[in-house]
């Protein structure tokens, strides 16, 4: 959830051009959040529908919500250009609540009517104050509201860390201490899992203060050839797989995963390419790209060669790894091919896929209680095709809503607000 401006990419001047290249990547993301929701439920959307073969691929929508978290904290950081005061915290706080509630309490009261469960006054009210989670479950046909509890705390964070001057890399350890702590020396999930949570928000604020930037601009190969690596890494990421599933390291945590999603220990194996993604969308450097690079393409590798490993001893379901592994290869090739461009001019991508970062925040939003309400449609059938029908009507209509919110309902209610000022997009 970030803010970029919401203007011609002809109008931008060039130091700015590359926000866009950031918005598409947030629309890409959660187009992918989307796509992983409509397929993984799909049994919700066609009634007792199941994809088999290489077709029960996930898509990597925790992966996405955990590069949302460091790109909220990235935009944060670039559009508070003077550090806070506690005179400026109403203001800075109006400004969030003013982008973000509007769109969020429809598509709560839009997930209560397509809802078949009747949800306690508790929850309703939990759910509408950002509480969900804290004090009452989220309500599932919004299922996705889950990480905006968490980014409002985020926002709240980000006022002392500010008006304070703490460094964001001091932060960064100090709040990985206190999850570590308190998840191994005095077991407190909440605590710990919005520590964690933090951490990524807060590598987006210190990426913002990096002002080194690189000599020419990155190819438009590279970055698709990130978007498919970012396609195949969640499920190839093999540090994940020997941190959660062979040392455990997240047990502790998994009574309260498994009632509300949330942030773990082994989700910081993903910082590496979530921070490659940022420096390339967003032509900015660091001293640690090169290795930060090479663990992306080094970790999908070795899980790689664990399953064929693996393969020599016992039987796997290779099927629904063969597009993670073909969005890994697709990934390499159009790296190399990107490293070998000699580009000189701004490279934008499509302007379809930076309209969709335009409209991310509803989308992210509103496509759950959209998957809900088709569900309930009968009319087509109860066969492939028929899903297929829904999962692609749904779709369009979940965009449709969702250019609506934010480019017709959000621009005149912010003028309701702030009459004066031009609207932007988060």
């Amino acid at each position: 959830m970030a803010e970029i401006l919401n203007l011609e990419s002809s109008k931008l001047p060039k130091s700015a051009s590359f926000e866009f290249n950031l918005e598409a990547l947030r629309g890409f993301a959660a187009f992918t959040v989307v796509l992983s929701h409509y397929l993984g439920f799909s049994s919700i959307m066609q009634n007792g529908y199941k994809a088999t073969g290489i077709f029960k691929y996930a898509f990597p929508g925790h992966f996405c919500v955990l590069l949302f978290f460091i790109l909220s904290g990235y935009v944060i950081g670039l559009s508070t250009k003077s550090k806070l005061t506690w005179s400026t915290t109403l203001p800075y706080a109006k400004k969030r609540i003013i982008r973000l509630y509007p769109i969020y309490i429809i598509c709560i009261v839009l997930g209560l009517f397509v809802s078949n469960d009747t949800y306690s006054l508790k929850t309703v009210l939990s759910n509408i104050f950002f509480l969900q989670g804290i004090t009452s479950k989220v309500i599932f046909e919004v299922n996705t509201i889950w990480s905006l509890n968490f980014e409002i705390l985020f926002y709240i964070l980000f006022i002392p860390i500010s008006i304070y001057s703490i460094k964001p890399s001091f932060a960064i350890i100090f709040f990985l201490i206190v999850g570590l702590f308190f998840q191994f020396i005095i077991p407190i999930t909440l605590v710990n899992t919005y520590s964690y949570g933090f951490c990524f928000w807060l590598i987006g604020l210190y990426l913002a203060t990096t002002k080194s930037t690189t000599k020419k601009y990155q190819s438009i190969y590279s970055l698709v050839g990130l978007i498919f690596l970012m396609l195949s890494f969640e499920s190839l990421n093999y540090l994940y797989e020997l941190s959660h599933f062979k040392f455990l390291l997240d047990k502790p945590l998994d009574n309260y995963i498994n009632e509300r999603p949330g942030v773990t220990l082994s989700d910081l194996t993903n910082v590496p390419v979530i921070v490659v993604l940022i420096l390339f969308f967003s032509n900015k450097n660091l001293k640690l790209k090169p290795l930060l690079v090479g663990y992306t393409f080094i970790t999908p590798l070795l899980f790689i060669l664990f399953q064929i490993y693996k393969s020599t001893k016992l039987t796997l379901d290779l099927d629904s790894y063969i597009f993670a592994y073909t969005f890994y290869i697709l990934g390499i090739i159009f790296m190399i091919i990107g490293k070998g461009e000699k580009s000189v001019s701004i490279n934008l991508l499509p302007k379809y896929i930076i309209n969709i970062g335009s409209i991310s925040y509803a989308l992210y939003l509103i496509h759950f209680p959209v998957m809900i309400f088709f569900g309930k449609i009968n009319i087509f059938g109860n066969d492939t095709v028929s899903y297929i029908i829904k999962f692609f009507t749904s779709i369009l209509v979940s965009i449709v809503i969702a250019y609506l919110l934010e480019k017709k309902l959000q621009p005149y209610i912010a003028s309701i607000f702030r009459p004066n000022r031009k609207t932007i997009s988060n």
